[in-house]
């Protein structure tokens, strides 16, 4: 599909949905959200779409999610949508466009080709790909084991299983698909075992991105492959407190695997619920509003714009701030040293206090706004996405002296492609992660005299 044909498909369903009724820049935000995922579905084997992931989250998280809210008979007790659907989408919907120009721009820019023509003759040797993944595994185990103050260096580290996949897809190695299945198999049984599926989720998709490079497939079987990705993190959602629930409560004494195996094929058969008259206040998950609610993090958007500034005033930059000192290991000169995770600015900004073991952030435009309100907004999301834009630019420079760094990405943006993260978690992540990849890099160059 080609790019006008994006722009067509897009038009023509803000069209349709300006016609229905609906506000306009509700029905501007989901033709965006048309465009960027028919977009994103075209580059795939062709670039290394990273920042169109990222769009492409923003898009369903902070338009679609709240748009289904709006519409829906059904409300969470909490999790709901607290403005008015113009008042919500006269920031998101110009913020996401105003984000998406640079980012577009500096991808246009991109020699993709170069890289693409490099990477068929990658140095790395099958056997080196496997110690990786090896040792990713390995740090993964390690991981609870080691000091606090370590582990955000092993758990970047431990992401080397995934890059050693992708390394191994470039090479000869005929076993290579057994490997992935059998790397993937175990990712998905610590899932299980865990409760906990949204690193494998996300390294699936950007495994996938990568995959798409080497087996070279059409824009429908692209397309195919999406739509049941989607549909299965659909029916996963649904399921996910259930299962958490009954694997928490019954320990060592249930098979989890079976467990997991029963609700994902019995919700797979039914995860409609009935329609009913009026408005549904809900205090439990129930089926597809578990999983719309869990698409939704524009509600914590709204709670910010609810919160502030009625009952909190602006904080005029203060996060974001404190987020670059701490970063940048001058937290001497922040107000507020951060501490990871997030809970404290989303204390902040939304009003709402997250229990030990719950994780929530507040989005970037959820920040954005808090700070510098629904104008600073704009500004704010258009000059992240030239520093992103950027960044990303330079770094496919870079990759002239180290030409596998482009395989590289997931870990780089492994945080800044989610919609529901804070500022201080995305720049942190980009920050210190950049630094230890070429830190990795340099290493694997000068030890084992490989090419990378």
């Amino acid at each position: 599909m080609k790019t006008w044909r994006s722009y067509l498909f897009a038009a023509i369903t803000a069209s349709i949905i300006y016609l229905k009724g609906d506000y306009y820049l509700t029905a501007l935000g989901l033709g965006l959200t048309v465009f960027v995922f028919l977009d994103f579905t075209e580059k795939l084997g062709k670039t290394i779409p990273i920042l169109e992931v990222m769009l492409l989250m923003a898009c369903l998280q902070w338009i679609l999610g709240p748009y289904i809210d709006y519409k829906s008979t059904y409300q969470h007790y909490k999790y709901y949508m607290y403005v008015n659907e113009d008042v919500y989408m006269d920031l998101v919907v110009p913020s996401l466009i105003l984000f998406a120009i640079p980012i577009y721009y500096f991808s246009k820019k991109i020699n993709y080709l170069a890289f693409l023509n490099r990477i068929q003759y990658i140095g790395i040797t099958p056997k080196f790909a496997i110690y990786m993944i090896l040792v990713g595994f390995l740090l993964n185990l390690l991981f609870p084991f080691v000091p606090a103050e370590l582990g955000f260096i092993v758990y970047l580290l431990s992401a080397m299983k995934f890059i050693g996949i992708i390394y191994l897809f470039f090479t000869n190695y005929k076993y290579k698909w057994l490997v992935f299945a059998g790397s993937f198999l175990a990712q998905l049984l610590a899932s299980v075992a865990a409760g906990m599926f949204h690193d494998l989720l996300l390294w699936g998709l950007l495994l996938f991105i990568y995959l798409c490079i080497f087996y070279r497939l059409s824009f429908l079987k692209k397309f195919s492959i999406l739509l049941v990705g989607f549909w299965a993190i659909f029916i996963l959602q649904t399921i996910k407190a259930e299962y958490r629930n009954i694997i928490w409560k019954e320990g060592e004494h249930v098979n989890k695997l079976q467990v997991f195996i029963d609700a994902f094929v019995n919700k797979s058969k039914t995860f409609f619920i009935p329609e009913k008259q009026g408005v549904q206040y809900l205090d439990e998950e129930t089926e597809a509003t578990a999983a719309s609610y869990r698409l939704n993090q524009g509600w914590i958007i709204s709670r910010i714009m609810f919160n502030i500034p009625d009952n909190t005033a602006f904080l005029n930059g203060a996060t974001i701030r404190d987020a670059i000192l701490t970063s940048l290991y001058l937290s001497s000169f922040a107000e507020n040293k951060v501490v990871g995770g997030g809970k404290a600015t989303y204390l902040k900004l939304s009003g709402f206090e997250l229990t030990s073991s719950t994780s929530m952030g507040v989005g970037i435009i959820g920040e954005s706004y808090g700070n510098f309100g629904v104008i600073g907004s704009y500004w704010f999301m258009l000059i992240w996405g030239f520093i992103l834009g950027l960044y990303l630019y330079m770094l496919f420079k870079k990759s002239n002296d180290y030409y596998t760094l482009p395989l590289w990405i997931p870990v780089l943006f492994l945080q800044v492609v989610k919609a529901e993260t804070d500022f201080y978690t995305v720049f942190n992540h980009l920050f210190k992660s950049t630094i230890l990849v070429f830190a990795v890099l340099y290493f694997i160059r000068k030890k084992y005299r490989l090419a990378v």
